[in-house]
């Protein structure tokens, strides 16, 4: 099975560098002319799965527009909690998220979700989604997700085993990867990165 990983296109606050997570914010103008000139470049997809968070939505009609999408839970990026749409100045001087930093993000938020939490979620969601596409009989599949979510997934299913920073995408950016379901193991085989 083929699988596009797709990060969301450029919002406000990824343009301001803040820390989004359940903020449900719209793309920006200029990026939904970026995703347009992408898209025709994606090989069609049989089903779209997505994020229920209106970037990841409006990316994914971009992207893919006469598909079926699909929203799944657990997909969503981070619950940042008190570091919801607050940038790394703005937080530098606090404790608790210095702490967080240190921990390399695998840490806890206050009233957010923990680095190790969020990760599980989302690779758990990741395989739902691939069990839900394989039951359907798809060879070809979009996820449109977040930064975090991607870099999740990827750390954990990738044939490579880098580590969750080394799988970075910019917006508009991810992943075409290829499961094969004969294996017993879920392993990703990069194909290509999308930029």
């Amino acid at each position: 099975m083929e699988i596009y990983l797709i990060r969301h296109g450029k919002t406000k606050g990824n343009l301001e560098k803040r820390y989004v997570g359940r903020t449900d914010e719209a793309l920006l103008e200029e990026s939904c002319r970026q995703l347009k000139r992408i898209g025709g470049m994606l090989r069609d997809v049989q089903l779209v799965y997505t994020s229920r968070m209106k970037r990841c939505r409006q990316t994914a009609q971009i992207l893919f527009p006469k598909q079926n999408i699909l929203i799944w839970n657990g997909l969503e990026e981070t619950d940042f909690g008190d570091f919801e749409y607050r940038t790394y100045h703005e937080l530098k001087d606090l404790q608790a998220y210095r702490s967080w930093i240190d921990s390399i993000g695998l840490g806890d938020i206050p009233h957010g979700e923990s680095g190790s939490d969020f990760r599980v979620r989302c690779q758990n969601s990741f395989l739902e989604c691939l069990r839900d596409a394989a039951e359907r009989k798809l060879s070809r599949i979009g996820i449109v997700a977040h930064g975090g979510t991607i870099m999740s997934v990827m750390e954990k299913f990738s044939a490579q085993q880098k580590d969750f920073y080394f799988w970075q995408a910019a917006n508009g950016g991810g992943y075409l990867a290829v499961w094969d379901e004969n294996v017993k193991d879920v392993r990703l085989q990069v194909k290509m990165k999308l930029e």
